[in-house]
């Protein structure tokens, strides 16, 4: 099983997501919040890169307006 760090809408509002990936299908995902903390102790050297992609995105586009 693959785990990986998403920042996507869920149930309305956007979140960190923690996808589990089970041969090739998505088999869980839910807010990072929400998951256990050894879950959370797991994924947590993900997330500086997981921001730092969203700073990315964030600075293009507030250069593209």
């Amino acid at each position: 099983m693959e785990t990986y760090l998403e920042y996507e809408r869920y149930n309305g509002d956007y979140r960190i997501l923690v996808t589990h990936v089970l041969d090739g299908d998505s088999h869980e995902t839910k807010p990072w919040a929400e998951f256990s903390r050894d879950i959370k102790l797991q994924t947590l050297e993900a997330l500086p890169k997981l921001i730092g992609e969203l700073l990315k995105k964030v600075k293009k586009q507030v250069a593209d307006v």
